[in-house]
């Protein structure tokens, strides 16, 4: 009819015929699939529920032909297989416009027997989906009697008498032990508590009062404040006392459960330092001008090598990858940032800068890997935006080391750079970077033969930092220094001293005298005036005390001292 089909399109359900779309109609009013059989082609009129041997086949009523495996539930013949258990009928006994005698099948199934079946066969139906939730063994006769009802209705034909129902393993309700106290409890109602007694009635429930010697000693009241409910079948959801005392409060308007301040303060929650931290990195590098970059944590192994030294690395592999390029977890940011150069120097002609925050996986022995949260940046092509009128100069060494020093100084901290060796960057273009005397990271310059493999032509930039290790090193508190209120003295210092001896070393003897508070190199000079195997060094020296105006005696003095030292230590002079 009509009317039928025409409520079967609305829940979405395409009309078959009259028997199934009554079947399919039933089955959205009670939530039971029910199955119509084509009587005449059972042969053997026999029906048996037995497990798949291996290697069987059926063709569905979709008319695809599938493999089934010895975890799945099937419909039988003592011959044949004639439907997939909870999931959909076989073609061999559809119902059709010839049928003129049908089988109903009402039943229920174990839910992760079905669940596993449909998935394993990636066959989703209306009556897997139900089944797969659980449903209730009473609730199978009902739909069954209501479906003969509605199909004699719309089918006409006469129903046999008898009903063969085969129940192996029937289990006795135990029913929900509820204390009415801990429902009071639990809702924090004192005056004018809900009859719970009264709701579980409203919805259809039976209740019994419940005897349990003993229960007072654990806070559950007295005896008599305890009732066993047995929720109806429909109700497959109820399961404990604590669904029940949702369904009083449901039910009892949650307008009744009374307002009460809580009896403490809300406890303070603690934000992980991490993430604090990427947000207030993120703010730096938005107004240094970077884009932020994220990609998969999976990749191949291909895309990995290309950074990688030449011994064969170590890879978390996954077990089931959607494709070649997720086959593994990357141990590094540096591959997606460097193809991302690539291919967005393609439409853009400027500086590109990009970053990413992300973790890495790195295997360790015994099954286990660290995944250490890490900072990859790059940059490269010219420092500010071209213009016709002049040329524009690209970025270097310098640009990405100042970068670096500038958002670690923003953080509290102070980076030292020390010569390293890592692959993959340009000898005597790179830096370790150390915050005190802990290693967290790299940069440098992209070595030509990397750039290569991601088909880059131009020099590139970048910068590694292992934040797992520098949040170790931001967490210490820092103090408060008040403002300075003596006069600072200002001196210049020139050094001749070898070419090995580095920036770094003279700072380091500098930062040690206390009346000195910043040291800066401002000239660095190789020429003809100076020996072939020197350089030099021009320092601006800022001198200071905490507590009185300095004279000039004692910033002479301070100067003898440091330039006795460092005469000691690298053999440095004074410029003349």
């Amino acid at each position: 009819p009509d009317w039928l089909k025409e409520r079967l399109i609305a829940c979405g359900m395409r009309p078959i015929n009259n028997v199934v779309d009554a079947t399919n109609y039933v089955m959205l009013e009670f939530g039971q699939p029910l199955h119509p059989f084509d009587y005449d082609q059972i042969k053997s009129r026999h029906i048996i529920v037995r497990p798949a041997a291996e290697g069987e086949v059926l063709t569905t009523l979709d008319g695809v032909e599938r493999k089934l495996s010895p975890d799945m539930l099937l419909i039988t013949e003592p011959d044949r297989i004639i439907a997939l258990a909870g999931v959909m009928g076989g073609e061999n006994t559809e119902v059709t416009e010839k049928t003129s005698r049908i089988l109903l099948e009402s039943a229920t199934f174990d839910k992760q027997s079905i669940r596993k079946t449909a998935r394993g066969l990636k066959l989703q139906s209306e009556a897997s989906a139900r089944f797969e939730k659980g449903l209730s063994y009473e609730l199978a006769p009902i739909a069954l009697k209501r479906a003969t009802q509605l199909i004699l209705e719309i089918a006409g034909g006469q129903a046999a008498s008898g009903l063969i129902d085969v129940l192996p393993n029937k289990k006795e309700r135990n029913g929900i032990v509820l204390s009415l106290a801990k429902v009071n409890q639990i809702l924090g109602y004192e005056k004018e508590p809900p009859d719970a007694c009264k709701i579980a009635k409203r919805l259809g429930f039976i209740w019994l009062p419940e005897y349990v010697p003993g229960m007072e000693e654990f806070g559950y009241g007295a005896t008599e404040d305890m009732v066993r409910i047995y929720p109806g079948y429909w109700r497959m959801d109820i399961e404990t006392d604590i669904d029940m005392i949702e369904e009083v409060a449901r039910i009892a308007g949650y307008h009744t459960i009374p307002c009460l301040p809580l009896d403490k303060a809300i406890p303070k929650i603690e934000t992980p330092p991490l993430p604090g931290m990427k947000r207030f990195l993120r703010q730096i590098l938005s107004g240094y001008g970077f884009q932020e970059l994220i990609s998969y944590s999976f990749t191949s192994r291909e895309m990995l090598s290309r950074v990688s030294s030449g011994a064969e690395p170590e890879f978390l592999a996954i077990s089931n990858p959607m494709s070649s390029e997720q086959e593994v977890m990357r141990t590094s940011l540096r591959p997606s940032l460097y193809a991302s150069l690539a291919a967005n120097r393609r439409f853009e002609k400027d500086g590109l800068r990009l970053y990413e925050f992300g973790r890495v996986y790195l295997p360790k022995e015994n099954k286990k890997q660290e995944e250490p949260e890490m900072l990859c940046a790059v940059i490269a092509g010219g420092s500010s935006q071209s213009r016709w009128q002049r040329n524009t100069a690209g970025f270097d060494f310098f640009d990405v080391k100042g970068i670096v020093e500038s958002m670690v100084s923003r953080l509290g901290l102070s980076a030292d750079f020390v010569v390293s060796d890592e692959h993959g960057l340009s000898h005597g273009y790179q830096a370790g970077i150390l915050v005190g005397d802990m290693p967290v990271g790299i940069l440098g310059q992209v070595s030509p033969q990397t750039a290569d493999k991601f088909d880059i032509t131009e020099p590139v930039y970048m910068f590694e930092i292992n934040l797992s290790k520098l949040i170790t090193r931001a967490m210490v508190r820092r103090k408060f220094n008040p403002i300075n209120r003596f006069p600072a003295v200002e001196r210049d210092l020139a050094l001749v001293i070898d070419r090995h001896i580095t920036n770094r070393q003279v700072i380091d003897i500098l930062s040690e005298y206390d009346l000195v508070k910043n040291a800066e190199l401002f000239d660095m000079y190789q020429g003809k005036q100076i020996a072939e195997n020197k350089k030099s060094l021009a320092y601006h020296l800022l001198f200071q005390s905490d507590t009185h105006t300095l004279k000039d005696e004692e910033v002479d003095g301070v100067m003898s001292q440091i330039l006795g030292r460092l005469n000691t230590e690298t053999g440095a002079v004074l410029r003349s």
